[in-house]
């Protein structure tokens, strides 16, 4: 439910956390916030705080620009004090924020079942959940291919870096050379875009790296 997707476009919430009961910046579970909202929620009603980074921009042959967007909290809401919502943090996967955006669905949970072999396409790794360039097993990363290029939930892709390269005996040519580095399964996708989970990885994989489909015969 955490793995989180990659948009063109920002995305919108309902508002933020305008500050704790505790003079803090940062918020974990069991603390008590209050919340600047741009509608009224009920009482009870369970809310998603969403950590968003971007415009991130690829630096690929297929260059796209979005936002990455993943869920780091839940909150519930307790009512009001001053004519201003408050909440209470019941679930904190890492210090919230008040510039963290807040909406009002939770990812479910679905699982996952392996297709390998059975659909697909090339795509690039755009980037990670992080501003981080190196990747490796249990990272989430974002490849610009979607539901539009036939990608699906449970695709099994292998990953490749296409570091170095090397003249032939001093002609132009460049021959690129693709290293397998780790290998990782479709968990969620959209139109444009597919997030897959690194199950595991030889090496770092690098931001721009080449995934294919598991049944593309290996490099």
């Amino acid at each position: 439910m955490r793995a989180g997707e990659f948009t063109p476009d920002r995305p919108k919430g309902i508002g933020s956390i305008a500050g704790g009961k505790e003079d803090k910046d940062a918020f974990s579970e069991t603390d008590k916030v209050y919340l600047s909202l741009d509608k009224e929620i009920p009482e009870g009603q369970i809310l998603g705080v969403y950590r968003v980074r971007g415009p991130v921009k690829s630096q690929t042959a297929r260059p796209v620009s979005g936002y990455v967007r993943f869920l780091v909290g839940i909150l519930q809401v307790t009512g009001k004090q001053d004519g201003q919502a408050t909440a209470v943090v019941r679930k904190s996967f890492m210090d919230l924020g008040r510039e963290d955006l807040i909406r009002e669905e939770i990812p479910s949970y679905s699982p996952v079942y392996l297709k390998e072999g059975e659909s697909g396409v090339e795509a690039f790794v755009i980037t990670g959940r992080y501003p981080k360039v190196a990747l490796s097993a249990d990272d989430f990363v974002y490849l610009d291919r979607g539901t539009d290029a036939g990608v699906a939930v449970g695709d099994v892709y292998r990953i490749y870096d296409t570091r170095g390269g090397s003249t032939w005996y001093g002609r132009d040519e460049i021959a690129v050379v693709h290293i397998p580095v780790g290998k990782a399964v479709i968990v969620r996708v959209l139109p444009g875009s597919a997030t897959a989970y690194v199950t595991y990885s030889t090496q770092d994989i690098s931001v721009g790296a080449i995934a294919e489909p598991a049944s593309v015969e290996s490099r």
